[in-house]
């Protein structure tokens, strides 16, 4: 969760502002970006702020939409499309951004949720699928249909000095819950079950 040097060249050669929410994922309707976008949207008309939005990751299925919506005036100076980033940089993004918001509607695990609670960063993500039990108490969870609860979810969190340190403490703790070697280890013992 600690800045690391090689940190603030990841920042500046991806020409990244200082203030910004992070998405990592593939971009696709599940993931629910159009939402996502409008939720910061009003977050900032309604509290002046000058928070970006980073995503990072692949054009998935059916993103005609949002790619149009990329394109228009009232979000192209704040939205930044990153697209693939290399495994080695992604923890710089990471522990940089101020918040991951994450508002899936269907989620399996959420691996970049994880990450950024690994990193030390506050995760705003859904009440919906797998995403509750994943994140525990370690969240701020909000409904993705709803851009205003993104919107006060931002607020509550960016002007809160001891929420975001609650949220990075449980994220931490709550991330050590969780290693490939358990995983592989749960996996052995359902297939030894059933044989």
């Amino acid at each position: 969760p600690k800045m690391e040097a090689r940190d603030h060249g990841v920042l500046s050669r991806l020409k990244l502002p200082k203030n910004f929410a992070l998405f990592v994922g593939t971009l696709e309707p599940r993931k629910n970006i159009l939402g996502l976008i409008e939720g910061i949207k009003q977050y900032r008309n309604r509290y002046n702020n000058d928070l970006s939005l980073v995503l990072v990751g692949k054009w998935g299925w059916k993103s005609t939409q949002l790619r149009h919506r990329l394109w228009k005036k009232d979000v192209s100076s704040w939205v930044h499309h990153l697209g693939y980033v290399p495994n080695e940089d992604r923890p710089a993004l990471y522990r940089s951004a101020s918040v991951l918001t994450w508002p899936s509607i269907y989620e399996g695990f959420g691996l970049p949720v994880l990450e950024a609670m690994a990193s030390g960063t506050p995760v705003i993500t859904s009440h919906t699928s797998s995403l509750p039990e994943l994140t525990q108490d370690s969240a701020i969870l909000i409904d993705p249909y709803n851009p205003n609860d993104i919107s006060e979810a931002l607020r509550g969190l960016l002007n809160s000095k001891p929420l975001q340190q609650r949220l990075k403490e449980r994220g931490l703790e709550r991330a050590r819950d969780f290693s490939w070697q358990k995983t592989a280890k749960c996996t052995l013992e359902i297939f030894e079950s059933l044989s």
